[in-house]
């Protein structure tokens, strides 16, 4: 039971000032309808303040409050990327994603990791992308390919946000190993596993 109240502790005030705005605001209904005109823009811009103190505890204050965290908050990701049909296409493609991962790790992960965060507690401010191991392909080109990718996403969030990447990935587009100009169809298999303190001692 202590648990239970020490948990709705930081919904007390909000709820608090939810009641007492929602009061003052039905009080001050009347006071909409006055025939003296002053009387009644002070009303409504009474009303519109408490409206506007509503909403934000509506949509700003609540959420982060009521909706529980995610059980894997805190948990990295270990994400396999390995080409699949399309041939040298396929290593090519897999190239692409590694690229956009780590982009979308060095831009988002800042923002994503602080989320929810106790910065005071000395929160998690950023990711950090470590390739653990890859297997180069043979475009015949001089971009880069690789037949299969294992990266390391760790920080908080990380997760919880590339594991919605689970699946099997398909591009259609002229390859530049095409030089016919024919639209190829390439797929890559990618794979996201929780990356927790166990499974890094285990490994």
């Amino acid at each position: 039971m202590s648990k239970f109240v020490k948990e709705l502790e930081p919904l007390m005030e909000p709820w608090e000032k939810w009641k007492s705005t929602v009061k003052a605001l039905e009080e001050s209904a009347p006071l909409l309808q006055d025939p003296d005109q002053s009387l009644r823009a002070m009303a409504e811009e009474e009303s519109k303040s408490l409206q506007n103190t509503l909403d934000k505890l509506l949509q700003e204050v609540f959420p982060p409050i009521l909706i529980p965290s995610s059980p894997t908050a805190e948990v990295s990701a270990l994400v396999e990327l390995k080409a699949g049909a399309g041939g040298e296409e396929a290593s090519l493609f897999v190239a692409d994603l590694l690229r956009m991962y780590l982009r979308y790790v060095d831009v988002w992960g800042p923002d994503i990791s602080c989320r929810g965060a106790d910065m005071n507690r000395g929160g998690n401010r950023g990711w950090k992308a470590t390739i653990l191991s890859q297997t180069s392909g043979a475009s015949g080109t001089s971009k880069e390919s690789y037949k299969e990718v294992v990266l390391e996403v760790k920080g908080r969030g990380a997760y919880d946000t590339f594991r919605w990447e689970t699946g099997v990935h398909r591009v259609q587009r002229v390859p530049a190993t095409e030089a016919s100009g024919r639209m190829h169809t390439s797929a890559v298999a990618v794979v996201v596993l929780p990356l927790t303190e166990e499974s890094r001692a285990e490994a």
